[in-house]
């Protein structure tokens, strides 16, 4: 018997043989995933939840957060309570080695967890470039960060400041994207203590319109407000390299560039690559209908980290929420060995709600596209709703 095996059987039978349950990074379905264990914990099983950070980034607040609207722990989710009161052990760590036959993660302490069943609800990074090492560039992910790293970087820039004005430029027109450009210069703006003319924020997107996925008039919408605050909107363009603190685009001209904030769209974080299991052509685990891996093992993959095989939604958050029930349930059948699963049906259209940092924000459900008070009120509730119901209480 091998020292890894061994290890592997004594963690088991210290826990007298239950099911072990594996939740590899704490999304929104392994959120619903972790309440529901609360509720109604599986019979004769153990839930372990695994992630690189003790809290949860709400995504839907980050805007809010930077606007000034939250303070950055309203926007958390702490973990470490959360499995308490839910009967879960928490595990903050990072996997480095995968052993799908001995079903055993390794991290990078060098410990061993076991797993019976396990879920990967990891998300995705911003596609990756190599001027993402430059230290001009900040990456929105990991949420968890951003606000720390933004700060450090503007350390940065006072240091080495050599005019009064400073050049902010968001990499990235879709949803994310579209938002920071609404929300980040009031951020730039508290932390620096610069007017409003002191700043200039421009935004880059290789596309010719903003926010893909959204109806022509909430793109145009979006393009018209953020032109009518001052944003320099670079549509059809793409940032290639920096130069000496200039931001080089694919029309040959440049940019002053004292900080970039990358939010590009969704591409496969490494971690995946460890994973002996199917992907898609960009590199992202492929499931079923049943959000279950391909290759027929007791592993999920949920969230921006899974495609489904020949229905694939799009890389949105909503859609992850959504399949925190269907995913519980299948896990539950798993459990008690029933392998007939319930398959997802994501929806075709969902209402999406922009912050424009003002107090207001910008909606569009069906047809209709509104910028309204009301809509920032419906955007609020939605969102601390959702952070509320997965707190510890």
């Amino acid at each position: 018997m091998t020292e890894q095996s061994s290890h592997r059987k004594a963690i088991r039978s210290d826990d007298r043989g239950k099911t072990t349950l594996v939740l590899l990074g704490i999304g929104h379905a392994h959120l619903h995933v972790l309440r529901e264990w609360r509720r109604r914990p599986l019979p004769n099983a153990r839930l372990i939840c695994l992630n690189n950070f003790g809290d949860s980034a709400y995504s839907g607040m980050l805007p809010g957060v930077l606007a000034g609207m939250y303070e950055p722990r309203q926007m958390k989710i702490d973990l470490a309570s959360a499995c308490r009161v839910a009967g879960a052990e928490l595990i903050v760590g990072q996997v480095a080695a995968v052993d799908l036959p001995r079903r055993t993660l390794q991290l990078d302490s060098g410990q061993l967890v076991p797993f019976d069943l396990l879920s990967i609800n990891v998300g995705s990074v911003p596609k990756q470039d190599e001027m993402q090492c430059d230290d001009r560039v900040v990456p929105i992910k990991p949420m968890q960060t951003f606000v720390e790293r933004m700060r450090a970087a503007m350390s940065d820039w006072r240091e080495r400041q050599s005019s009064s004005e400073f050049h902010l430029t968001i990499v990235g027109g879709g949803a994310g994207g579209t938002e920071l450009a609404f929300c980040l210069p009031n951020f730039v703006q508290r932390e620096l203590r610069v007017e409003p003319n002191q700043l200039r924020t421009t935004l880059v997107h290789g596309h010719d319109q903003l926010g893909a996925g959204t109806r022509e008039s909430t793109r145009q919408l979006a393009e018209r407000l953020l032109r009518s605050r001052g944003v320099d909107l670079r549509l059809g363009q793409h940032a290639e390299r920096i130069e000496q603190g200039r931001l080089m685009l694919s029309t040959g001209q440049t940019l002053a560039a004292d900080l970039i904030v990358w939010a590009t769209g969704a591409a496969s974080p490494p971690l995946l690559g460890r994973f002996d299991l199917p992907r898609d052509d960009h590199g992202f685990l492929l499931t079923d209908r049943t959000l279950r891996s391909v290759s027929g093992s007791p592993i999920f993959a949920v969230g921006d980290c899974g495609s489904i095989e020949d229905r694939d939604p799009p890389k949105a958050g909503v859609y992850a929420v959504r399949q925190g029930p269907v995913l519980w349930e299948n896990l539950s059948r798993l459990a008690a060995g029933n392998q007939k699963l319930r398959e997802f049906e994501p929806q075709g259209d969902f209402l999406k709600l922009f912050n424009t940092g003002d107090g207001r924000a910008l909606m569009e459900y069906r047809w209709l596209t509104r910028h309204a008070r009301w809509c920032w009120w419906l955007k609020d509730w939605i969102d601390r709703r959702f952070v509320a119901r997965h707190q510890a209480s």
